[in-house]
């Protein structure tokens, strides 16, 4: 896993959005980030396990679980509304980026929490979870394969977390484990396989058992069954034999029988067509009769088409004549109408002829008539422009003093605007700009009193703390003291029991002792006393630890003091600058209302000026209008000429003319009507019917002639058929009827007299043919039955044998099948046998946590032996990291020749075996098994080492970049500082200006 991108926005002291490219300052394997205390550094840590997990370890409490999403709205920063965090991180080849928002509502208060997970594939992000628990899932079990504190144990060190893995107990190493190296599929899963496995091939040799006992194979029996098979194949051969012998007599009897009875049923056949052969005799005399008279048939039906051809004409010629009477009668009548018509069209051209007027004589009377009307009109306008004229001068000259007098008005009012001096708006903005700032800052420092309060009181708490631990210590001191002198005296009377008069003394080298009686024998509990020890040691520990933290309240008090002394001034001076704004506002609000009363009577009379000045441009404008237009009716009454006749005598004239003109246009489009219909008429009329006549004469010629051509023929063709009848001597035309019906059956007539005759020839050769087969051969009834018993008989023995050879046959086969497949079983469970028992074994192997367990101490073992080797490289050989069959860690001490546990350390030693602990946890995981860690990140420790350790430390640091791991530091020790080629400086919030600002140098 390596980091790429991460911005935070809004999360603790980041109040505005910060971006962190660990592309580029991770480039060269290590880097640091730097900034004094409280600046912000860890939050960057945080932003990362919130982006991946939806938690900030350092609020997480131990109650709250980590599959639920656990958020503090406390991490928010105090002025902002919304904390945001955007991660992109890249684990193997895939690329992945989270995006988290948490929004507190500006009404309701409460938190809305937004969350995404997106996968880069072929260069476009794809959403491949969302909410909480999506992603946390899917971080966990798919891509990383670690809970957020197994995160915070081995790839992100938090602040404070850095030597939890050196103090987890065996169980929950184990357990951390299992989850970093995958191994869970070793536990559980892999002994239910091996169960599975096991059962399976139990069921499998119990199933073939069954099988084996249910098939119940004898040998004697399938014996018995073949000899059996064979004396029953004997039999059925000779039943088939005599069976064969059997069928070929019945079926020569059976021959016998059908060529007999075909010869009786021929012979009936012969009798039959010997009876109709007198009908065939005369049915072939009625043939040849109608034979002969079909050609005088024909010309009968001949003559009768003319006699009704000529019937049909004689009334088609007496129609036609009665429509050319008809027709002659129309035209007639289209000729008189079209007469009338032409002594109409004379009448009518003579009286347009009468009322015609010419065009010049009729254009005159009306131009004459219009000037009269136009001179009367132009006089009667004249008069009334001459009137206008006269008042709209006068209204003129009104209008001129008017606009003289409101320019004045104006001029003054425009000098009084002028005179009113004008307070600056930005004079203003700046005040209210001035006050926000100062009340933004009183706010914080408000907030700050606010925290110097809870600091206080997290002070006297500490103080407590420190003076009810020191007063533990010293108890535990003096208890101390005391089992150190009960410790020597025990020790001492332990030597003294075991040495004799004369032996040399292994403490003072001398030879003689004096032996001290006690009262009662010593006693000392050396485990009591380490668990003395180790209580002083942590107590010692723990008071360190809060005296540390009470130097810190001590100075983030005094530093809070500082800040809010000034507090008093700014809330005086907040005060000052309203007064002032609202002093500036009062006098604006005075000159804003008098410009006001000003412009607007300013307004009022530039309307009134302005309406005046273009009313006056109008009048005059219409003025100008009429007096041109007065001109012009002058000019137009000169042009008119005096007329002898008076306006009526010019309009009754122009009257009469017009009449003739009506009258005269009337008859012009009475004649054009009349002209239309009378070549109608002629067209559509008399043309029409002269024609039809033409055609009915026509066709009446053509009809009489086709009539007299018919009936030549006809008189010529009786002629041949009475000379016909007369010859054969036929008078009677009913016999000829008869004989016409029987013409329609000749062809039926001819079918059956030739079928007589094939029948006959057919019947007789049929006959000769069956005499021929027989051959003196007679059908015997008693012997057919008799042979047909002895069939039936030798049938019923040959089926019965067939069906017991089947029986029998099955029941060998299926002899056959079990004994094949009873060899298969053994030979099955032979096999399975071979590996049930290993299966057994493997089982039992895999029973509780044995196997899970001896992976993961091998892990561990390996993981303690990489980073023993590093502990003992940085320390020169004096340090070196044990592990006992509990997977607790012992921390042998080679220059005191002592054992430590790991609570005993000192803070330098607690972080030197951290850091090589978590180094070789670093250098073996492999995330969800597959993808190589390629990041750690350490956060402070390093101000409990001296220079010459520090020096070791970061060289080994520097050198995990040839195994392609990239460190990031987070300190505020000034030597590392100066050591790291790529910083990200972390600059502390600034109160009422900004937050965190991140920024590469």
């Amino acid at each position: 896993m390596k980091p790429l991108f991460l911005s935070i926005e809004g999360l603790q002291s980041f109040q505005e959005k910060q971006e962190i490219d660990f592309e580029k300052i991770g480039r060269d394997g290590l880097f640091g980030i730097f900034g004094p205390t409280g600046s912000g550094k860890s939050t960057i840590i945080d932003g990362m396990t919130l982006a991946l997990y939806g938690n900030i370890i350092r609020f997480k409490n131990n109650s709250s679980s980590e599959s639920k999403d656990f958020f503090d709205i406390e991490a928010i920063n105090k002025n902002s509304q919304e904390a945001k965090v955007n991660f992109k991180f890249k684990v193997g080849e895939n690329i992945y980026r989270v995006e988290r928002s948490y929004k507190i509502g500006k009404k309701s208060g409460k938190l809305t929490k937004t969350a995404v997970l997106f996968k880069n594939e072929n260069n476009e992000e794809i959403k491949i979870a969302e909410n909480y628990k999506e992603i946390y899932k899917e971080v966990k079990e798919n891509i990383l394969g670690l809970t957020l504190e197994d995160f915070t144990r081995s790839v992100v060190l938090p602040q404070g977390n850095f030597s939890q893995f050196l103090k987890l107990t065996g169980t929950e190493k184990r357990d951390m484990l299992e989850r970093i190296f995958n191994l869970e599929k070793y536990g559980d899963i892999l002994s239910k396989k091996a169960n599975a496995h096991k059962y399976n091939l139990e069921s499998q040799l119990k199933n073939l058992d069954i099988e084996l006992s249910a098939i119940g194979f004898n040998e004697e029996e399938l014996n018995n069954q073949l000899e059996k098979f064979n004396l029953l194949e004997k039999e059925t051969e000779n039943l088939k034999k005599e069976e064969k012998e059997l069928k070929a007599e019945i079926q020569e009897m059976e021959e016998i029988r059908v060529l007999e009875e075909n010869i009786s049923k021929f012979q009936k056949q012969k009798d039959e067509l010997d009876k109709n052969s007198e009908y065939i005799e005369e049915l072939e005399t009625k043939k040849n009769m109608a034979e002969k008279f079909i050609p005088v048939i024909e010309k009968i039906h001949k003559k009768n088409d003319y006699e009704d051809r000529i019937n049909i004409l004689n009334d088609e010629i007496k129609t036609d004549k009665e429509k050319l009477e008809q027709a002659v009668k129309q035209l007639e009548a289209k000729k008189e109408v079209y007469r009338s018509l032409e002594e109409k069209e004379n009448f009518l051209e003579k009286e347009k002829q009468e009322n015609y007027i010419p065009q010049e004589e009729f254009l005159k009377a009306s131009e004459d008539y219009k000037s009269s009307i136009e001179k009367e009109n132009l006089t009667e306008k004249k008069e009334i422009l001459t009137k206008e004229i006269k008042n709209l001068e006068i209204q003129k000259e009104k209008l001129s003093d008017d606009i003289k007098n409101f320019s004045d008005i104006l001029e003054s009012l425009e000098k009084e605007k002028s005179e009113i001096k004008d307070i600056s708006q930005d004079e203003i903005l700046n005040l209210e700009k001035e006050i926000l700032q100062k009340k933004s800052l009183c706010e914080n420092l408000e907030k700050r009193e606010k925290e110097l309060e809870k600091t206080v009181s997290d002070k006297e708490n500490l103080e407590k703390n420190i003076k009810a631990s020191e007063e533990k210590l010293s108890k535990l001191e003096t208890e101390e003291n005391i089992c150190l002198a009960d410790r020597k005296n025990y020790f001492i009377h332990k030597i003294e029991k075991e040495l004799h008069e004369g032996d040399i003394c292994p403490v003072c080298h001398g030879v003689y002792h004096k032996h001290f009686e006690t009262e009662k024998e010593s006693f000392f509990n050396e485990e009591s006393f380490e668990k003395l020890q180790n209580d002083i040691r942590n107590i010692k520990s723990s008071v360190q630890i809060e005296k540390d933290k009470l130097a810190e309240k001590n100075k983030k008090i005094e530093e809070i003091k500082n800040e809010i002394e000034i507090l008093p001034n700014i809330k005086d001076e907040i005060k000052n600058l309203e007064n002032q704004k609202e002093n500036l506002n009062k006098k604006l609000k005075e000159i804003t209302d008098k410009k006001t009363l000003i412009e607007k009577d300013i307004k009022e009379k530039n309307n009134i000026l302005n309406n005046s000045k273009i009313i006056s441009a109008k009048t005059e404008n219409e003025l100008n209008l009429k007096i041109n237009f007065l001109d012009e009716i002058e000019k137009n009454l000169k042009e008119i000429p005096e007329f002898l006749l008076s306006t009526d005598e010019l309009k009754e004239n122009l009257e009469n003319i017009k009449k003739k003109n009506e009258i005269f246009k009337n008859t012009d489009s009475q004649l054009n009507e009349l002209r239309k219909e009378k070549k109608e008429i002629w067209d559509t009329k008399i043309t029409v019917w002269t024609d039809k006549i033409k055609n009915f004469e026509t066709q009446l010629i053509q009809k009489e002639e086709n009539h007299k051509n018919i009936k030549t023929e006809y008189l010529a063709l009786s002629e041949e058929i009475n000379k016909v009848l007369l010859e054969n001597k036929i008078s009677d035309l009913k016999y000829i009827n008869e004989i016409e019906k029987s013409i329609d059956k000749i062809s039926h007539m001819k079918e059956e007299i030739e079928k007589h005759k094939n029948d006959t020839v057919y019947v007789l050769k049929m006959i000769l043919d069956y005499k021929e087969q027989l051959k003196n051969r007679n059908f015997s009834k008693e012997k057919f039955e008799n042979l047909a018993e002895r069939d039936k008989i030798v049938n019923m023995c040959l089926e019965k044998n067939i069906r017991l050879l089947g029986e029998i046959t099955k029941s060998i086969e299926i002899f056959n099948i079990n004994k094949k497949r009873a060899e298969e079983i053994l030979k099955e469970k032979e096999k399975i046998e071979k590996k049930l028992n290993p299966a057994k074994e493997m089982t039992e192997l895999l029973k509780g946590r044995k196997f899970l367990d001896f992976l993961s101490a091998g892990k561990l073992q390996s993981i303690t032996r990489i980073a023993s080797e590093t502990l003992q490289r940085i320390t020169n050989g004096r340090y070196r990291i044990n592990v006992d069959e509990k997977s607790d860690f012992s921390i042998m001490d080679n220059f005191n020749s002592a054992v430590r546990k790991p609570q005993s350390l000192s803070g330098g030693e607690t972080f030197m075996v951290s850091l090589c602990l978590a180094l070789a946890l670093a250098n073996q995981i492999q995330l969800k098994g597959k993808s190589k860690l390629e990041f750690f990140f350490l956060d402070e420790g390093f101000g409990t080492l001296d220079s010459e350790l520090l020096e070791i430390v970061f060289s080994v640091l520097e050198n995990l970049k040839a195994e392609g791991m990239t460190v990031g530091i987070i300190t505020h020790v000034e030597e590392i500082k100066n050591r790291v080629a790529r910083k990200l400086m972390v600059y502390p919030a600034q109160v009422g200006i900004s937050g965190t600002v991140v920024k590469e140098i």
